[in-house]
């Protein structure tokens, strides 16, 4: 799975799939970056923090996004994203925040 990229939908699709699993929840809650890379099957880069909120059943939690301040600098990893003219290339819109590259370790 070198190099390969998963959506915010596709890496919650994965933990819902695996949620009924009492020793998975343990081990999210417990050490969410290492059991979710063990789940993906790929490295989490080490500047990405991972949180996990276990809901009940009387509580919903919604995540709200990461807005970048308009006139904000730009990361060297965002930028040569841009640079590098990818959202022409991946057909990617303004969602492209929501994109995580996890390369395989």
């Amino acid at each position: 799975m070198a190099g390969s990229s998963f959506t915010r939908g596709g890496i919650q699709d994965t933990v819902a799939q695996k949620a009924n699993d009492p020793k998975f929840r343990q081990a999210l809650l417990a050490d969410p970056k290492a059991t979710l890379e063990a789940a993906l099957g790929a490295e989490i880069p080490g500047g990405v923090k991972v949180k996990v909120v276990e809901e009940s059943a009387d509580t919903y939690c919604v995540v709200l996004p990461h807005v970048t301040q308009e006139g904000a600098e730009l990361d060297d990893s965002a930028l040569e994203k841009v640079a590098g003219g990818m959202g022409d290339k991946a057909k990617c819109s303004a969602k492209m925040s929501s994109i995580i590259n996890i390369s395989a370790g």
